[in-house]
């Protein structure tokens, strides 16, 4: 079973995270209390012990559903019907409605058909935590990439006045006489702003090929780290030839 969220007008201000993490404590929650019916015991009773043994953050929405049900407020379908309401995710609402009929005939003839379902969206489950820890990894990789060539980018940018002076260098006047040559320090600024422009399109390509949080804080981190390396490396290279000269 794949998770597929549907979006309705309540869904609007709800992260996909937060939709994704209530159907698993649903799905969590369900296998507790199909494991309590099995132990044949009435379904209110079952309810309240899954209650107790569940720890996620779905547990006062249940809790108070189970709290009216035995101070005779509501009875077991309302407060089921109570917790669907309270839910955001369409499937975790579907699981439930799916709980109605479970206890609605042979509870404990039902709960383990229902356990063996449990267990095959638990794979799912598994396999979701898998492949999040898998782009996690490869978030950290295109971030680590994109900062690198950034800071190269930038250092090679400062380098670029080398290729000025090369000829300088080959000159028999400068061989000559070395202290006439006024080097150039400066990159132009045409080479500066191809270089730069290069770093922020690299950055957005590769922020855009995976879903990154505030990718547009880390597409604007690029130009910065660009910016330093040339500054450093612009430094350096003044250090060293005025240290020639």
């Amino acid at each position: 079973m794949k998770i597929k969220l549907k979006v309705n007008s309540r869904l609007k201000n709800v992260e996909e995270s937060e939709l994704i993490k209530e159907l698993f404590e649903v799905e969590d929650f369900l296998i507790l209390l199909s494991k309590n019916l099995l132990n044949n015991i009435s379904p209110e009773l079952a309810l309240k012990l899954a209650v107790n043994q569940f720890n996620g953050g779905l547990k006062p929405i249940f809790q108070n559903a189970v709290e009216a049900i035995f101070t005779g407020s509501i009875c077991l379908k309302e407060a089921v019907e109570k917790i669907i309401s309270s839910l955001n995710n369409p499937q975790s609402k579907q699981l439930f409605h799916y709980l109605m009929d479970l206890i609605g005939y042979d509870a404990k003839r039902r709960a383990s058909v229902v356990i063996k379902t449990l267990y095959r969206l638990k794979e799912n489950q598994q396999l979701y935590y898998k492949r999040q820890s898998i782009l996690k990894s490869q978030e950290f990789k295109i971030k680590f990439l994109v900062n690198i060539m950034s800071l190269v980018l930038g250092m090679i940018c400062s380098l670029s006045p080398w290729f000025s002076i090369t000829p300088l260098l080959l000159n028999t006047d400068y061989i000559i006489n070395p202290f006439n040559i006024s080097f150039k320090l400066h990159s132009s600024p045409y080479v500066i702003i191809t270089f730069l422009v290069i770093s922020v399109l690299n950055a957005y390509l590769l922020y855009t090929s995976v879903k990154i949080e505030h990718k547009l804080l880390f597409i604007l981190l690029a130009p910065l780290l660009f910016t330093a390396a040339y500054i450093t490396g612009t430094l350096i290279l003044s250090t060293i030839l005025q240290g020639w000269v």
